[in-house]
């Protein structure tokens, strides 16, 4: 693999870790109905940066990104339930 292409593949990687932590943090502290608030707002976000970025990747960062979000978001919920289960 080409360094450039390993460098990209570390990048992306971090950014799905970056979007998939903004439902779980939002469900995890700010609870269900905040998570799907938030879980929307960045939904759309992607979609809209998806569309500008056009031929360039612009689905890969939609469909990825959408996949980032909902692990986020079912993991949140995992721990939600979790917490309410042992407190």
């Amino acid at each position: 693999m080409k360094r450039g292409a390993a460098l990209g593949w570390i990048v992306v990687s971090l950014l799905a870790i970056v979007v998939a932590a903004i439902p779980f943090l939002a469900v995890v502290f700010l609870g269900v109905a905040w998570g799907i608030i938030v879980f929307a707002v960045a939904a759309f976000g992607l979609a809209w940066l998806g569309g500008q970025l056009g031929m360039n990747g612009g689905a890969d960062v939609a469909i990825g990104g959408g996949i980032a979000l909902v692990v986020g978001g079912v993991v949140g919920l995992i721990v939600r339930l979790a917490m309410w289960v042992l407190s």
